[in-house]
């Protein structure tokens, strides 16, 4: 059966710089604030400098379409203009998180090489290590200011940097740009962005998006702005450059939609408290992760958070609890939506006032879906299955594979890898992760429904259950890897994890239980969309006999606690 959408809208063929900078909004329209002193960035800020920078990369560079640049860097209210010109020279922009290691760096610029690399200041000294390994050269490798100096409201303003051609060298002003751009179906097949996939399970991979992908994108949003609570007089705290909610949102929307940003460095869980308090955002994008902060942690009271009305939860399903939790604490609406990388963010969404906990919402504008079962076979309402969808914002595939070694069929359909069911009314309810399901004693288990459960104990802030394969019982076993609410000693430990592993076997099918027992761990490790890291939480602790409570490789109490 083939689901389609409510709406769907005609999407222009061109490149994503011409859309974007076809709107009209006067030259003061604020873009960007920065956090840290008030500097704002305005339209008529980006519009003069774009092209200089675009006009500075065909100079220094002899940039050609296709071409690659990296930015490895923090928000700032630099990163725009870099974004913008090289897409204005017919580049493709591929941002790096700036946490990652010298060996992720390695990893991504070998699957991606690259024409120039842009760096943040304090970064320098481990990109220099991964240039040297893999041989690029050094005259090639640009300076971005630090995060902390040089807030000046002009972009272009002179900085010293030894040795190294600065960032702000390259805003020309003496030679006219050559500027990029499509039409057609070339807007189909032109990359604009490079960004890795979040790897949760295995190895990143390389999403090409297209222009196009884009100008779905934000032709969609624009004409779904109402239901997105956009506002040009509340400002939106930002999400990473290097991602897909931060190019969509920030770089992309806020200057399609005409919504200013909120530009810091980076945030935790307090921070981002003390800014919703200090800028009063309307709405919040965010993750499971903090909406479970949002509904138990004691801080919160400490802020006001009273400008929110509503929560945008994305990055992975948010269970109905921790929802029903947040919204009663604070007064908001929190609205579950889905989407991915590959997807060019949005492929359902719950519209306010007719959000349905637990759902991440209807199909949205321009995108098809069809549910599958184990043989392909198509399925119909009501029934579990790999959800697929087909939509303008699919990626064409990923770098180095084939369509369909992206996994999109002939047809245009993309596996999501999420299992989910449709109702009668077109919600979609996401169960799980295709490839996080496994088998206990031949029987399937759906970590996605435990966690669920976990999450309604009062003393589990967060958690991960993952497949522990047992040697004596020949089989994977369910383990939970859990943070609590609160620290406690050792012998609490042993006592809280006797009282979960038996609240949770009373919840679930008797497979579905604890049997692998349960680790507690200071923080699990998320990806910046908020998905758990799957393939490092199984190196936490849980190697150590000592640190596994509640398991024994035998039938024994524990395990009978466990709901054997």
């Amino acid at each position: 059966m083939l689901f389609t959408p409510d709406e769907s809208i005609v999407v222009p063929e061109v490149d994503i710089t011409t859309l974007t900078f076809s709107v009209s909004f006067p030259n003061d329209t604020v873009y960007m604030i920065n956090d840290a002193d008030g500097v704002k960035v305005t339209h008529g800020d980006i519009r003069r400098d774009y092209p200089r920078f675009a006009a500075g990369l065909q100079k220094t560079f002899k940039w050609q379409p296709g071409e690659v640049l990296a930015v490895i860097a923090w928000n700032s209210i630099h990163y725009p203009a870099v974004c913008w010109g090289t897409l204005a020279a017919g580049g493709v922009v591929m941002g790096l998180n700036p946490n990652f290691t010298r060996e992720e760096i390695e990893l991504r610029l070998r699957a991606c090489p690259a024409k120039c690399i842009l760096v943040a200041v304090d970064l320098l000294d481990k990109v220099l290590a991964v240039a040297e390994k893999i041989g690029f050269p050094k005259d090639r490798i640009v300076l971005m200011p630090d995060v902390d100096g040089n807030r000046s409201s002009s972009l272009t303003a002179a900085v010293e940097t030894p040795s190294f051609l600065s960032h702000f060298s390259l805003f020309v002003e003496d030679v006219e740009p050559v500027l990029f751009t499509l039409k057609g179906s070339a807007s189909r097949d032109h990359s604009a962005f490079i960004i890795f996939s979040s790897g949760t399970t295995g190895i990143p991979k390389a999403a090409q998006l297209t222009h196009y992908n884009y100008t779905s994108m934000i032709s969609r949003m624009a004409a779904d702005r109402a239901n997105l609570l956009f506002s040009q007089d509340a400002p939106y705290l930002v999400l990473p450059f290097w991602t897909q909610p931060g190019i969509s949102h920030c770089l992309i929307a806020g200057f399609y939609l005409g919504y200013p940003t909120v530009m810091t460095p980076s945030y935790d869980f307090p921070r981002l408290l003390e800014l919703v308090q200090k800028h009063q955002p309307r709405q919040l994008q965010t993750t499971p992760q903090i909406v479970n902060f949002l509904a138990r942690d004691p801080r919160v009271a400490d802020y006001d958070l009273s400008s929110v009305t509503h929560i945008l939860v994305a990055g992975a399903p948010s269970s109905r609890e921790a929802i029903s939790m947040c919204q009663d604490r604070l007064g908001v609406e929190v609205l579950n939506n889905y989407g991915f990388t590959e997807a060019t963010l949005l492929v359902t969404r719950n519209i306010p006032g007719s959000n349905k906990i637990g759902s991440v919402g209807k199909l949205y504008l321009n995108t098809e879906a069809k549910i599958i079962g184990d043989n392909g076979e198509a399925l119909n309402y009501e029934e579990e299955g790999q959800l697929c969808i087909r939509a303008p914002g699919v990626l064409n595939s990923y770098i180095g594979k084939t369509r369909e070694e992206s996994g999109i069929d002939a047809d245009g359909f993309m596996e999501t890898g999420d299992m989910a069911i449709i109702d009668f009314d077109g919600y979609v309810y996401i169960t799980d992760r295709k490839k996080e399901l496994f088998k206990c004693e031949d029987r399937l288990v759906a970590p996605a429904l435990i966690e669920t459960v976990l999450f309604t104990h009062p003393q589990v802030r967060d958690c991960c259950v993952i497949p522990y394969w047992a040697d004596k019982r020949s089989t994977y076993l369910p383990r939970a890897y859990v943070v609590l609410t609160s620290d406690c000693s050792a012998e609490d430990k042993e006592s809280i994890s006797s009282v979960i592993l038996s609240f949770v076997a009373d919840r679930v099918k008797p497979h579905m239980a604890l049997k692998g027992g349960i680790v507690f761990v200071s923080a699990l490790p998320r990806h910046e969309s908020g998905k758990v890291l799957r393939r490092q939480v199984k190196d936490i602790d849980g190697k150590s006999p000592a640190n596994v409570l509640g398991y024994a490789p035998n039938d024994s109490e524990a395990e009978q606690k466990a709901g054997r």
